[in-house]
């Protein structure tokens, strides 16, 4: 009797939800089908149609093949997806669209209170703080790090043959930034070191391959622990064993401290001194190092991973960085922050890579009041997929968008086309703010790389590349690269 009772008042309760979620949702339901290519079930959103993709089936695929914009629903939540350059760029910079997408929130598992995730009201103190620690002269001061942690890369180039091509890359990347935060370094490129990569790498894996299951609501979530539990386990384990070693450099570096050691200013010290406003606990300290290690890592990495491939693919490219990084550089010569700016190609290279594999894929933003783009009005509460992949091969802005073109970036070929077309490191005020640190890291690496390697690949398009997706991109298979010792 008791659990009848209790069944009756349950169902009461999920259809009163039901029907309020509808009645208030009534605006975006309307909206909804003019985009949707599938039916909408009350509670399921379109969970049966999309249970069994990847997230970047879901927000790229299903653009490809049935054309942009598009929409589904995760439940009750509808995410529109758009690679129309003009609507990105209203959304992004539109005040109404401040917040990121509710798709973030699958984040908050492994930082709650990062800047990432932060209200505007707290937001922009902190990143007006942390801004200051990104000036040009002290990421000068970063370019010896970068280099000396490039020449452990040379290294271990030697035998990345039939590896894991991500992983080699993203190690030196969290060498370098973990030693420009702690003024130490981690050897995280050594073969133990490296299961700091793989930690995060199991969640995006994980979360990705079931964002539907985890971004359709409580109930689907609760289901996802429930049927997929060794890898639920997985998951928060690697959250946990990341956040320890995140924990470990904020340890390390206030023992430094307390030596009242006269070096280098880190901006890991910055955010320990700060005021009590900004950063009240440790706690709080650590979900900002994890979002900074993850973000400036695997986006680095993941780049130079696919920088590589195209270089492999195109020979005449890669002999044109050549000659420039003998001209400007030399063979063995260090590289110092001042031969940067000299090294055009090479960032027009970069640049290129960032357009044909954007490494943030997709951004999000969650529509807090109607948005007018173009001739028509995105609905208060609706999510937002802004899609820079699609964007960034889109052939209304880009001429033959598959091939891989460093000149694009030539400032009379800029000129030609629309500002808002490339967004690799997103725009308005919440655009990335280690945009020239990225830069700057890549320049060094690839420079060395390329002064001591050849680079081969076997594939001949960039099609042949299987992606998948969570916050950053990557493959389903390891990357067809190898690096000859140049002579």
């Amino acid at each position: 009797m008791v659990l009848e009772q209790t069944l009756a008042v349950l169902l009461i309760a999920v259809a009163l939800w039901t029907i309020i979620s509808l009645y208030t949702k009534r605006n975006i339901i309307r909206f909804g089908k003019k985009y949707s290519h599938y039916t909408f079930y009350p509670i399921f959103g379109h969970y049966f149609q999309l249970r069994n993709k990847s997230m970047f089936d879901i927000c790229i695929n299903e653009g490809i093949k049935k054309g942009f914009p598009y929409g589904c629903w995760l439940g009750h939540n509808f995410y529109y997806a758009t690679d129309d350059g003009e609507e990105i760029q209203t959304i992004l910079t539109h005040p109404n669209s401040w917040q990121k997408s509710e798709f973030y929130n699958t984040f908050r598992i492994g930082a709650w209170n990062s800047i990432l995730l932060l209200p505007e009201k707290l937001w922009k103190p902190r990143r007006k703080f942390l801004a200051k620690n990104f000036s040009q002269p002290i990421l000068n001061s970063y370019v010896q790090i970068f280099y000396r942690n490039s020449e452990t890369l040379i290294e271990k180039l030697k035998d990345v043959q039939n590896k894991n091509l991500f992983e080699t890359f993203v190690c030196y990347a969290y060498d370098s930034f973990c030693e420009t935060m702690t003024n130490k370094n981690y050897n995280i490129q050594t073969e133990e070191g490296s299961e700091v990569v793989k930690w995060i790498d199991h969640c995006q894996e994980i979360l990705g391959d079931n964002i539907v299951r985890v971004g359709s609501g409580f109930f689907f979530a609760v289901l996802f622990v429930l049927t997929k539990t060794p890898k639920v386990f997985q998951l928060f384990k690697s959250i946990l064993l990341y956040r320890n070693f995140t924990q470990q450099l904020i340890v390390d570096r206030e023992q430094e401290l307390k030596k009242n050691i006269d070096e280098n200013k880190t901006l890991l010290d910055s955010i320990i001194k700060a005021d009590k406003k900004l950063y009240f606990n440790r706690t709080i300290i650590n979900d900002e190092l994890v979002t900074f290690t993850f973000a400036a890592a695997d986006t680095s990495g993941n780049t130079l991973a696919f920088l590589s491939t195209l270089l492999g693919m195109h020979p005449n490219i890669q002999n044109k960085l050549y000659e420039e990084i003998l001209e400007e550089i030399g063979p063995d010569r260090p590289i110092e922050a001042s031969n940067l700016h000299s090294l055009k190609y090479t960032e027009r290279v970069i640049l290129e890579t960032l357009r044909l594999i954007p490494v943030i894929p997709t951004v999000g933003r969650y529509i807090a009041d109607d948005i007018i783009c173009g001739t028509k009005t995105i609905p208060k509460g609706v999510n937002t997929v802004l899609n820079i992949f699609g964007l960034h091969r889109n052939k209304k802005y880009w001429t033959d968008p598959l091939k891989f073109d460093p000149d694009r970036f030539l400032p009379e070929e800029i000129a030609k086309r629309p500002s808002y077309c490339y967004f690799p490191f997103s725009i308005g005020p919440r655009n990335c703010i280690g945009k020239t640190y990225a830069l700057m890291n890549l320049k060094v690496a690839v420079a060395n790389i390329v002064r001591n390697y050849e680079i081969v690949s076997n594939y001949k398009s960039v099609e042949e590349i299987d992606f998948r997706i969570f916050m950053t991109i990557k493959t389903k298979h390891n990357l067809d690269c190898r690096f000859k010792p140049r002579k």
